[in-house]
């Protein structure tokens, strides 16, 4: 560099070069599973946007993976899902139980009858109620009888409901085992071993008709009185239609031992 005095000024010229670095934006990837027993997830951190990464979920023993989402919205259905991290990134790894869970089984109790046992809620359990007890019939069945389809029925069904029951059949009097039986007219039948007499009070009888309950008819006999015997029926459950004056039926059931 040279001086020169008064108004003659000599410069030199100076050539610097700067250096300019971009700096390069960084953004964070957040993982996390769904439900937290149900995998692992690796891949998460900090690291430089406009980069490919790539996350990796692992399913735990009795589970598998289903899908990563973010912000409830589903992105990929792979375990390994690569992506373009041009922001910050928040996924979860979600993952489904594989183990088949057994259905809770409630426990019916049937008694005087069969169908007891252990059963998921739902299932349509047949039931019947044992054998009547000497002189005497079903009647209905009691208990927690919301789950019985006809409860008038011996033999019906129960759908199990979600929580333990208990029913119960009971029996009433066979009246077609009673050896008299009278009706509201003043009608009365008797048995006795393989005969039948049949009486009326107030009305006079006109004509006795035995059916077999399966509808066959076995006697027909026409009177005109208080009362007649028949003799050597055969033993079951018979039906006694009854004819009366003025045109009135009794239908009655007996059984002959």
């Amino acid at each position: 560099m040279s001086v020169r005095t008064d108004d003659d000024v000599e410069t030199d010229e100076f050539t610097c070069n700067v250096t300019v670095n971009a700096v390069t934006p960084q953004y964070a990837i957040s993982l996390s599973s769904n439900p937290t027993n149900g995998g692992t997830t690796s891949g998460g951190g900090t690291y430089d946007g406009g980069t490919s990464r790539t996350v990796t979920a692992t399913a735990n023993p009795g589970f598998t993976f289903v899908n990563w989402t973010e912000g409830g919205t589903a992105v990929s259905t792979s375990a390994s899902y690569t992506f373009t991290l041009n922001g910050n990134r928040n996924l979860v790894a979600n993952f489904e139980s594989t183990t088949v869970t057994p259905p809770t089984k409630y426990t019916l109790t049937v008694n005087n009858g069969t169908g007891s046992g252990s059963y998921p809620a739902g299932t349509v359990v047949n039931i019947s109620a044992n054998t009547p007890p000497i002189n005497k019939v079903f009647d209905k069945w009691t208990g927690d009888v919301s789950g019985v389809a006809e409860i008038d029925s011996a033999s019906t069904t129960y759908t199990m409901g979600s929580a333990n029951a208990t029913i119960t059949a009971t029996y009433k009097d066979d009246q077609t085992a009673n050896g008299h039986i009278e009706s509201g007219n003043g009608v009365k039948i008797h048995t006795e071993g393989s005969s039948l007499t049949v009486k009326s009070d107030n009305i006079e009888l006109k004509s006795v008709e035995i059916y077999h309950v399966s509808g066959q008819l076995l006697r027909s006999i026409r009177t005109s009185g208080a009362g007649i015997r028949i003799e050597n029926l055969p033993r079951g459950v018979l039906i006694i239609k009854i004819s009366l004056q003025g045109g009135r039926i009794e239908t009655k059931k007996v059984r002959i031992r």
